[in-house]
């Protein structure tokens, strides 16, 4: 079991990097090594910058049916849970218009 550092009376820079694992009411303590709040944070913003990269509207591979232009998934991270799920489509070209669902 992992302690946080408040609960242990820890305040400040006091066991930055490192918690206790244990039980602090035994003094059976393992001390083990943590990464750092900001290590944490810059692999976290790396994720989230992906995230966003691929959450955005990107095309699909499939040839609209208006047009045989290629579509686009309009919202990447979002399904339709209808059964079977969809997700929502449009068509980018000048004049088109399309919109529909595809098969997820």
């Amino acid at each position: 079991m992992t302690y946080c550092m408040a609960s242990l009376g820890l305040r400040g820079t006091e066991g930055a990097g490192r918690a206790l694992r244990g039980r602090p009411d035994t003094g059976e303590h393992e001390m083990s090594n943590l990464k750092t709040l900001d290590e944490h944070n810059a692999e976290r913003r790396e994720s989230h910058r992906a995230w966003n990269i691929a959450s955005q509207p990107h095309a699909n591979g499939i040839a609209c049916p208006k047009c045989g232009r290629e579509l686009w998934d309009t919202n990447p991270m979002v399904t339709l849970t209808s059964m079977p799920a969809q997700k929502d489509v449009h068509c980018v070209a000048a004049g088109c218009g399309y919109r529909g669902y595809r098969l997820a």
